[in-house]
């Protein structure tokens, strides 16, 4: 990469970084870049963070755990079991954890409007239901940075909204740092703040969504 460019993409890193710490959802999209390179990205923008980096939707290949376990940060996320129950769901990763059930995680569970549903089969769970239920897995493996899939009920504005409120009920209490990832921008405008254009392993541009109320207004005129 030449010297100007690499200068670049240097400079709207920190710049993504700043955004980051400013507590904004950044959304990454991108149709060229693997998942790989993605998540060395994300790494590039949270040097200097404590705490894990959780990888939802897929999981992760072995190769990317190989590549990427030096820093010791990158989780993998167990597939939800649709057979079980959402308590035993969560479960499986308390004893592959080793820990308890405690009251901070019932504060989470609430917080994300899991507590009525907690016992019903994971089959009957809408996306949105299971974004969530992901999201305190991954709470139990120390999660600093969410990396989540845009899901498919991007689609949908009710459910764009769900899951909006989610991630402002979840930023609003507890320090977690969230990137969705998509490979079209579109599936993103509705829960980030600002979007990044990363194809073939760098930053082509940056689409500025907005604060979450700026979201809320644009839809609302949409809908009219």
């Amino acid at each position: 990469m030449p010297t100007k460019q690499l200068y670049k993409q240097l400079y709207l890193t920190r710049d993504i970084r700043a955004k980051v710490g400013e507590r904004e959802v950044i959304g990454i999209a991108t149709s060229t870049s693997s998942k790989l390179e993605v998540i060395r990205f994300i790494q590039k923008v949270v040097i200097n963070l404590e705490g894990n980096i959780y990888i939802s939707g897929k999981n992760t290949k072995p190769r990317y755990r190989e590549e990427l376990k030096p820093t010791g940060k990158v989780k993998e996320n167990v597939d939800i079991q649709d057979f079980l129950t959402g308590r035993e769901n969560i479960n499986l990763i308390l004893k592959d954890t080793r820990k308890k059930h405690d009251e901070k995680l019932d504060k989470y569970i609430d917080i994300l409007g899991l507590t009525k549903i907690l016992d019903k089969q994971a089959s009957e769970y809408s996306i949105v239901e299971l974004q969530k239920l992901d999201i305190i897995r991954a709470l139990i493996y120390d999660a600093k940075v969410l990396v989540l899939d845009s899901p498919d009920c991007c689609k949908d504005l009710k459910d764009k909204k769900a899951l909006r409120k989610i991630t402002q009920k979840l930023m609003k209490n507890s320090d977690i740092i969230i990137f969705f990832v998509s490979d079209d921008y579109k599936n993103l405008t509705s829960n980030c703040n600002r979007i990044v254009i990363f194809e073939n392993n760098q930053i082509d541009k940056i689409f500025v969504s907005g604060s979450f109320e700026q979201i809320e207004e644009q839809e609302a005129c949409q809908s009219k």
